[in-house]
């Protein structure tokens, strides 16, 4: 202090802070008064505040007082615009991109890039036991309806290529995970069922166009005289595992000798990236499927967060899911 002027930065602690009853009259405040004190309050019931005093003891209107509840209520007017802001500057940074955990299209799991996020958010938390949270989990009907309908297509061509298994188990069995000829031969045989004309085309091309020379082990093997495309399918599921592999790269990359230069090596069917996008368009999502995958978005943060002891169950609740994105909204209260 001099010349009767005061400058410093103290620490101010309100010991177990409450409120009194709502007061209904017009001049009360219109602040989310109890949102910023679970915010402020520790795990010890104690408010403890940063107060810089700065002012002259000459001044009539110069009180400790004042300069503390006016810091007060700067922070209850930031916890009512930006709380996630409030909640970073407290523990580990930053700010209003606390307030939602990002996912991949069609993931119920968040991305990694959002982990420190939620370890803030948990740390928040753990330290402020009267703050609650409320999960909106989110979807988007575009990009998340594409990813539903891919990841369909996947668990047919799995659930295709096991079918087609011999019954002793000759090929090894995985629950997840099937060999690259072997759901390929499985995408094969699911995109000529959904696309018929496909497989007559092929069937026409084969017949007409002369197949160069295979492989020594195929040499030995008769000619695809048995009916096409669709016999040389039922086969990939029916023979030893080099002969289904042979048979799928026949399906896929046929070449053709040099008697017929109109034509190249491309394959008769789709790339394997087309003819996964095309059957997935006529798999059907529907929006309670959308809503099914938010609700599991914000099921898997609300378990997240619960992992930690320090949080009960209810202190995170899952409300109404949203379409606003890939993602889950929190909500402090």
């Amino acid at each position: 202090m001099s010349d009767r002027k005061i400058q410093s930065a103290d620490v101010a602690t309100l010991d177990q802070f409450t409120l009194g009853a709502k007061n209904d009259s017009p001049d009360a405040v219109k602040l989310p008064i109890t949102l910023a004190i679970a915010l402020l309050k520790d795990r010890s019931g104690r408010i403890v505040l940063d107060v810089p005093i700065e002012g002259s003891l000459d001044d009539p209107n110069f009180r400790i007082g004042r300069v503390v509840w006016r810091v007060i209520g700067n922070l209850i007017a930031k916890a009512a615009t930006s709380p996630f802001a409030l909640l970073g500057s407290m523990f580990g940074g930053g700010g209003e991109d606390l307030a939602f955990q990002l996912f991949a299209p069609g993931a119920v799991t968040h991305l990694a890039s959002e982990e420190k996020k939620l370890e803030t958010v948990t740390n928040a938390l753990i330290n402020r036991p009267q703050l609650r949270l409320d999960l909106a989990g989110s979807y988007d009907p575009t990009s998340d309806r594409k990813a539903l309908q891919l990841q369909e297509v996947e668990q047919r061509i799995l659930a295709t290529a096991k079918k087609a298994r011999p019954a002793d188990g000759s090929l090894g069995s995985s629950p997840t995970e099937i060999p690259a000829e072997e759901a390929s031969a499985a995408l094969v045989a699911l995109y000529v069922a959904a696309f018929p004309d496909s497989a007559s085309k092929l069937d026409a091309n084969t017949e007409s166009q002369h197949i160069s020379p295979s492989p020594p082990e195929e040499q030995a093997r008769p000619a695809d005289s048995d009916g096409g495309v669709l016999r040389r399918i039922r086969r990939l599921f029916s023979r030893d595992k080099k002969a289904a592999q042979n048979d799928a790269k026949a399906i896929r990359q046929p070449t053709f000798t040099e008697s017929s230069p109109s034509l190249t090596s491309t394959a008769p069917l789709p790339s394997t990236d087309d003819m996964r996008n095309q059957l997935a368009e006529r798999v059907e999502i529907d929006d309670n499927a959308l809503v099914a995958l938010a609700q599991q978005r914000a099921q898997s943060i609300r378990a997240r967060l619960l992992e930690s002891k320090d949080i009960s169950a209810d202190r995170v609740f899952i409300v109404t899911p949203v379409a606003k994105g890939p993602r889950v909204e929190l909500r402090l209260k």
